[in-house]
């Protein structure tokens, strides 16, 4: 049986067009194996910021801040800008220390040094000694 080419034409057309569209978007996909520990380290960075946000929040906390001459909105937002691997790593030297070591001064010891490094690097200028 042949088809009229007033058939065949517009029929082979979309033929070709759907399937040049079926090539040109044709995208490679890979997988592979994500470790507990991988997958965790993105659910515990949330975590770990949190936890340090709650710290910053704490009356004694601040009050150390203020002695020191740093605003503590000013250390919250420096809290706030860490990197995912700095906020776990900051948790990471708090949670090693033995219990009932964590107390203010260490806290605020661990802040102001972040604080101390970024002014090194020249991202911030809260200490008015580093150049």
């Amino acid at each position: 049986m042949k088809y009229p080419m007033v058939v065949a034409g517009p029929i082979a057309l979309s033929l070709v067009l759907f399937l040049s569209l079926m090539v040109l978007s044709w995208t490679t996909v890979s997988a592979e194996m994500l470790s507990t520990e991988q997958a965790l380290t993105g659910l515990s960075a949330d975590s770990a910021q949190d936890r340090l946000a709650s710290l910053l929040q704490r009356e004694d906390v601040q009050e150390q801040f203020v002695a020191w001459g740093v605003s503590p909105g000013e250390a919250q937002s420096r809290v706030a800008g860490l990197s995912g691997a700095e906020v776990r790593q900051l948790n990471a030297s708090m949670e090693s220390m033995p219990a009932g070591q964590l107390d203010v001064v260490t806290v605020a010891v661990i802040v102001a040094a972040v604080l101390f490094v970024t002014d090194l690097m020249h991202l911030t200028d809260v200490y008015s000694f580093v150049n």
